[in-house]
């Protein structure tokens, strides 16, 4: 790492602090999430040089590493890193990071790096097919590249290089209920299991363009028998994706994920074991993308009266609490 001459105390404190605190980036935001003050977080800054921005110049070889993928923490009240850094008299500065700091050093699982074109980046970053899985260690949370500043902004009443993070992957979660009530009450309708099908486990990200190149398709398979009433249950917990397409334009012929629902049927004293297979697109008014940031539900509804299953998606900001459309916070 490099480090700037250090400013005279007596005329202002030059100290490069961060500042992970909770900003609201859309009008419309009504729910962000605080960064916990117990966890680190990597970073890496690029000095640009006086009268030149970094999208116009990030090229030229007198851009250079600043800060090389230091690790932040809480000390003493401010986010900063193990060594110190001033900002520079002269020329900018230029911020990539992102959580949990461990990402840089799982090099046998992908491939991770920073550089002035793509930001950080991950490559061959993938997630096991497991139902309900939402390990922190996989919860990918990478600011947006914060360009050309000069010195500490104020955000919230704090000082500090602005830090937002943002989730990079999505979280999905099935539903069933039933569409009406039972005519008698011994009848029941038992959901047995919950498969999704053609799954990307697989994939690169980029802070410049985002997520690319998925693969690897898997089956989630979730098994419990739920015994369905008006109010939708869970029948598949909420579980950490990569976001992907879902669109057989997409995708192609044969890859397009679907879900496959397993349910048991006992009316009017007849037992009948049943499935169906629902695509997750089925034209306008389905979701064709699971994208990142978003926690994205499917509801299935099941009829008695007419013999028919009613399915739908819905996706909400991840951690917020109603439906608004917001861009996470940390």
């Amino acid at each position: 790492c490099v480090l700037s001459e250090k400013a005279d105390p007596l005329v202002e404190d030059r100290t490069i602090w961060y500042n992970p605190a909770p900003v609201k980036t859309l009008p419309q935001t009504k729910a962000v999430e605080a960064f916990p003050t117990s966890s680190s977080f990597g970073s890496y800054a690029y000095m640009v040089p006086e009268g030149k921005t970094f999208d116009a110049n990030k090229g030229d070889g007198d851009v250079t590493v600043f800060i090389n993928n230091e690790e932040v923490s809480y000390q003493g009240n401010v986010w900063k890193g193990v060594n110190t850094y001033y900002w520079p008299h002269y020329g900018s500065l230029t911020f990539m990071s992102y959580s949990p700091y461990e990402l840089s050093s799982r090099g046998s699982e992908f491939v991770f790096n920073c550089d002035k074109s793509s930001g950080i980046s991950l490559s061959g970053f993938s997630l096991p097919n497991t139902v309900g899985y939402t390990a922190s260690k996989d919860d990918i949370l990478i600011t947006d590249i914060v360009k050309d500043l000069e010195s500490s902004t104020t955000t919230y009443h704090t000082s500090g290089v602005p830090t937002l993070f943002k989730h990079r992957l999505c979280k999905v979660a099935v539903k069933a209920s039933l569409n009406n009530d039972l005519d008698l009450g011994t009848d029941y309708i038992n959901v047995t299991g919950i498969e999704l099908q053609n799954i990307y486990t697989k994939g690169n990200y980029a802070q410049v363009g985002g997520w690319s190149y998925q693969s690897d398709l898997k089956t989630y398979s979730a098994s419990q028998t739920v015994s369905l009433g008006l109010t939708p249950d869970t029948e598949f917990e909420e579980t950490l994706m990569i976001p992907q397409t879902t669109t057989v334009s997409d995708r192609g012929s044969g890859n397009e994920p679907k879900l496959i629902i397993f349910y048991t049927t006992y009316l009017s004293g007849v037992t009948a074991n049943k499935s169906a297979e629902l695509k997750l697109y089925s034209g306008p008014g389905s979701l064709a993308a699971w994208e990142e940031g978003k926690s994205i539900t499917y509801y299935i509804s099941i009829s008695t009266k007419d013999e028919y299953i009613e399915f739908s998606g819905s996706y909400n900001a991840w951690g917020d609490a109603g439906k608004d459309d917001i861009n996470m916070g940390l």
